[in-house]
């Protein structure tokens, strides 16, 4: 599973309680794009700048051609930083504005001072029906990363923080569904299946017994770096 792509991706990266307030201030910080239907948005965000969706939508048309994503408001995409972009995006993902569309860049910095980092967080109610936890990972952690980085350090998060270590392995004693995955992810739920199916081929992790067994550690913090 390749991940040489151009662009990040978060879907829902703010819920729909806070968008309208959130994207106003927004608006008033960053630098407002409008594109009409079917435009090609070209990206001049730098990789410290976190692009946000205000109204329309965004469909990402990815490099390999056999994956597209749409993008909506409150969704959030930037710039990748594994140093083999070219600024033009050629031969990258594409992006291409549906409907009228309005998109808004702004410093991640400028962000984390209009919503506190510690509201910046996921959660979803995890285990059996008659026995579900709510847990929480922080946002930004998650911000400008691939999706294998992404879940590796949820995982290692939900671990340390509801789960259990001994030496080199961790075991959450709660059930993961890929949904749930995805959600605290903001990737669509076939993506976090991929990356899920990589992590059990590698020997990361297992199910056992309504358990998330993270078989090494190490490699897995290798992964969230």
């Amino acid at each position: 599973m390749s991940e040489e792509q151009s662009l990040w991706l978060f879907r829902d990266f703010i819920g729909s309680g806070e968008v309208d307030e959130i994207l106003k201030r927004v608006v008033e910080k960053g630098r407002v794009e409008r594109w009409g239907h079917a435009a090609r948005i070209p990206l001049w965000a730098g990789p410290d700048e976190v692009v946000l969706v205000v109204e329309g939508d965004v469909e990402v048309k990815r490099a390999d051609g056999n994956n597209k994503v749409r993008l909506r408001r409150g969704d959030a995409f930037g710039r990748t930083d594994n140093g083999r972009i070219r600024e033009d995006l050629e031969g990258g993902d594409e992006l291409v504005a549906r409907g009228e569309t309005t998109i808004c860049s702004v410093p991640e910095e400028a962000l984390r001072e209009i919503w506190e980092e510690d509201e910046f967080r996921r959660s979803v109610e995890a285990g059996r029906w008659f026995s579900k936890e709510l847990v929480e990972v922080p946002v930004w952690p998650l911000l400008g990363t691939l999706p294998t980085t992404r879940l590796a350090r949820i995982l290692l998060h939900l671990v340390e923080n509801y789960g259990e270590i001994k030496g080199s392995k961790g075991k959450l004693p709660i059930t993961l569904r890929q949904s749930q995955l995805a959600e605290l992810a903001g990737v669509g739920k076939s993506r976090a299946g991929e990356v899920w199916q990589l992590f059990e081929r590698t020997g990361l992790v297992a199910v056992e017994s309504g358990s998330v067994i993270l078989k090494n550690l190490k490699q897995l913090r290798e992964m969230a770096v």
